[in-house]
């Protein structure tokens, strides 16, 4: 089970008698799968010589309440939706990963294509980052020398850091927005994967998300 987190955006509404509220976290959790389903909701394949790998998988849940969920905000009477308007939808979207790695640097391009139940493109994103600072590792079995994956997994780990491009389609017209990002890789002591991403926009807004894999 792989999971997301997204730190939820405060109230505009203050009181003066009232602390700062903490910040609250939504989780939101991708398609759980097994040996048996696997091939069916995600697909990964590796290209060594390349240094590239490609990842397929559907999640219903996730996209939903991450891209859709929330459209009609909370004067949402209870009423049959606009038509048009795009809701959370009970099929699964499929969301496409590809990266490739500098073959002579520390830097790589990520590209992320989203499309929807029906098929049709609704969010392309690509990374375009350079690795900065190693992160050191805190699990101690990924020094196994006897783990040849271990290298692999290593040369991954540490500070990405890059500029982000958002292409996001809609039956109001299509958005483009733009974000430097930075996403730390580490390894925590029960040797899980775990990824966070900081974005800063050009108007100042920033977001963070975290997950473990």
């Amino acid at each position: 089970m792989q999971s997301l987190y997204i730190k939820q955006a405060t109230s505009g509404i203050t009181f003066a008698d009232e602390e700062d509220p903490e910040p609250e976290w939504a989780e939101y959790k991708i398609k759980e799968t097994n040996m048996f389903t696997v091939d069916k909701y995600q697909q990964i394949g590796f290209f060594p010589e390349q240094k590239a790998f490609a990842l397929r998988y559907q999640t219903a849940g996730m996209l939903e309440t991450v891209l859709r969920a929330g459209v009609l905000g909370e004067d949402d009477t209870g009423e049959e939706s606009p038509r048009n308007l795009k809701i959370p939808s009970r099929k699964p979207s499929i969301v496409c990963e590809n990266c490739i790695y500098s073959l002579d640097g520390n830097g790589r391009v990520r590209a992320f294509h989203i499309m929807d139940p029906n098929g049709v493109l609704d969010t392309l994103i690509v990374f375009h980052e350079n690795q900065g600072s190693i992160v050191p590792l805190t699990h101690s079995s990924t020094d196994d020398p006897e783990n040849p994956s271990n290298d692999r997994i290593n040369a991954l780990l540490g500070r990405w850091e890059g500029h982000s491009v958002t292409k996001r389609s809609g039956v109001y017209g299509a958005t483009l927005d733009e974000a430097d990002t930075v996403v730390l890789l580490e390894m925590d002591n029960n040797g899980q994967l775990v990824q966070v991403c900081f974005r800063v926009y050009g108007r100042g807004n920033s977001n963070k998300c975290f997950g473990k894999m």
